[in-house]
């Protein structure tokens, strides 16, 4: 069963709701900020997906069905998370020393908007977070956990729009004593620059987000990863991808390293389901059946079978310390 929340875009350029399934999680400290009066300027921005019915029976293929599934798990492991922090430290420092505000509160980073740089970028709205390393707890070191929490965007002369708007988590460990390295993405909510100019970066054109990802690195080739959530997409006729308590694993972490577990779901463009089931193990001491490890999957539309499709997951494994 898919447990939904509807996240509204209104306040991050789209003019309506759109719904993603979410598993992260707010930080509990949150302090009240003034608001602030200055009007923010108008800007073309993209509405949300209204989907609209042309056909009787599937859009897709089981071909495409294919292309839409590759194509989007390819994008999870070439799309650093990394960016989004990376990306935010730059807007930031593409202002000035008056705009945006930063101040410091109970041990968090607060910036506020509401004001146009020297530069002539206008920032919206209001953020906070922070970043620590170092801690040690349980035979693990946290390398990096930074995370940004609110409601936050920059408008450039030039028409461009980056928006934060949720909150979004990074983590990277690793456990003393061995090479094993740990990660854990948190994300929900709305990132990415806007208007869509490069179809290749991945957040370009806007990302409405609510998946986990955890994971295991291993130099040893040992690794493992879980996907939860869903994520919009721009391509192939598909709006958005879920994944369901997803597994995948390589090496001793894994029974099958040809298949992934659960179900992968896409949603088409005129709002239709498409419910990926794969056999492989769930977790690393799981058995998957020889008759099972194939690297396919049964494909339902609207609970009605379509047929299998077949992937390359074994590739998708072939990384050691992050899969990015």
């Amino acid at each position: 069963m898919r447990t939904w929340v509807a996240i509204s875009l209104a306040s991050v350029g789209c003019a309506g709701d759109v719904a993603i399934e979410t598993t992260g999680q707010a930080p509990e400290d949150q302090a009240e900020a003034e608001q602030p009066v200055e009007e923010a300027p108008e800007a073309d921005l993209p509405s949300a997906h209204e989907f609209t019915e042309t056909s009787d029976g599937p859009l897709l293929s089981l071909d495409e069905v294919a292309v839409v599934l590759e194509t989007n798990l390819l994008r999870f492991w070439i799309s650093d998370p990394r960016d989004i922090f990376d990306t935010f430290d730059a807007v930031i420092a593409d202002g000035d020393d008056d705009c945006p505000t930063t101040y410091n509160l109970l041990g968090h980073t607060y910036y506020q908007g509401f004001c146009t740089s020297e530069s002539g970028i206008y920032y919206d709205g209001i953020i906070y977070g922070r970043s620590s390393s170092g801690h040690v707890e349980s035979n693990v070191e946290t390398i990096i956990d930074t995370w940004w929490y609110g409601d936050f965007a920059a408008t450039y002369p030039d028409g461009r729009r980056w928006d934060l708007s949720g909150y979004f988590r990074l983590i990277q460990s690793r456990y003393l004593g061995s090479e094993t390295t740990g990660f854990e993405v948190q994300t929900v909510g709305y990132v990415g620059w806007t208007p869509l100019v490069d179809p290749a970066a991945w957040l370009d054109g806007g990302i409405s987000m609510g998946l986990d990802i955890d994971g295991l690195g291993s130099p040893e080739g040992s690794s493992q990863v879980v996907l939860n959530g869903g994520v919009s997409t721009h391509a192939n006729g598909a709006a958005a991808i879920t994944f369901d308590q997803v597994y995948l694993g390589s090496g001793e972490s894994t029974s099958c390293p040809l298949e992934p577990s659960n179900t992968i779901s896409i949603l088409d463009t005129e709002g239709h389901w498409y419910d990926v089931r794969f056999d492989g193990p769930p977790y690393p001491s799981a058995v998957s059946l020889p008759a099972e490890c194939d690297g396919c999957g049964q494909v339902s539309y609207d609970d009605e079978v379509l047929g299998t499709v077949c992937l390359d997951f074994a590739s998708l494994m072939d990384w050691e310390v992050l899969p990015w």
